[in-house]
């Protein structure tokens, strides 16, 4: 009897025993990584601690994309990509003597655009919003003003007509990305894909492809800029002045902005959709030549 009772105990004993070793195991496993000392997070961060590709900025969301400050260290080449040497990255033209603009990158080699007097180049990006094109267009034809335009492919094959419209009236087209991502994010292979999806479509609507090319959310690495070489692009375009149009603060404040920043020599950065954008517009456009600058198209760096 006393043995029967006593192996009973050690059963007993042996069976708690089992529970709490798959309890403590089960707790262990589901606690967060940063609570297990030395115990590294598998598969990585958790879920929420890392931003997602294309996610808004610090400043919120702009209805084409919002502006990205360049991204940290250069990213290293994979062995399957053979880009040439990097593009350079352009924010301002050329100073009347001849001198280069102030580099925005932390990669590739800073550039400008070669011009001869006292200038200033218009830029607008189209993301997603096509309904103000029109009236846009109208008021640069009123102004005499010519100007260069970072599309979004997929905006050009949706928006054939609008696209032709603004190379047919004597506007500069650039390549804004086929669908708007963050590609410093991007796999080699997806990067490839977007290049070759992009350049197809403006091939297809315009007869010809950009050599221009301005970054989604202006982020960019090392990486990028030659593969940008390798598809025949002559630059990456930033800007010296971001206009915030995108954020709909009040025509007064955007054209304020511009007017206020203007320097020989600057690109100002604008976007087709932008409402208060488009009623700053012209009083922007009297103000700079009233200051004395002429409006150029970025020609001299490519197109």
């Amino acid at each position: 009897m006393r043995t029967r009772r006593l192996l009973t105990i050690i059963a007993l004993v042996a069976i708690i025993g089992v529970f709490l070793g798959l309890a403590t195991g089960y707790v262990y496993r589901w606690r967060a990584p940063e609570d297990k000392k030395g115990a590294p997070a598998p598969g990585g961060p958790r879920p929420g601690t890392e931003p997602a590709p294309g996610q808004p900025g610090p400043t919120g969301p702009d209805p084409n994309g919002p502006n990205r400050p360049p991204p940290g260290p250069d990213q290293p080449i994979p062995p399957q990509v053979t880009p040439g040497p990097p593009v350079p990255v352009i924010d301002q033209l050329a100073s009347a003597a001849g001198g280069t603009g102030a580099g925005a990158a932390s990669t590739g080699a800073a550039g400008s655009a070669k011009r001869a007097t006292k200038s200033i180049a218009l830029t607008f990006d189209a993301g997603w919003v096509y309904d103000t094109t029109g009236e846009l267009l109208d008021i640069l034809d009123r102004e005499g003003v010519r100007a260069t335009f970072f599309l979004r492919a997929k905006w050009v094959e949706d928006h054939p007509d609008l696209a032709r419209a603004i190379a047919a009236r004597g506007h500069l087209v650039g390549d804004h990305s086929f669908s708007h991502q963050d590609m410093t994010r991007l796999t080699p292979e997806a990067r490839e894909a977007e290049l070759t999806r992009s350049e197809a479509v403006f091939q297809s609507v315009l007869g010809r492809k950009p050599t221009l090319f301005r970054p989604p959310y202006g982020a960019y690495d090392r990486v990028l800029l030659g593969e940008l070489n390798s598809h025949g692009y002559r630059a990456a375009v930033m800007w010296t002045i971001d206009s915030l149009d995108w954020e709909e603060p009040g025509a007064d404040k955007v054209g304020a902005k511009v007017l206020k920043n203007a320097r020989d020599g600057a690109i100002v950065l604008m976007h087709i959709g932008s409402h208060d954008g488009l009623k700053a517009l012209p009083a922007i456009i009297e103000g700079l030549r009233r200051d004395g600058y002429q409006f150029v198209r970025l020609d001299a760096i490519g197109g």
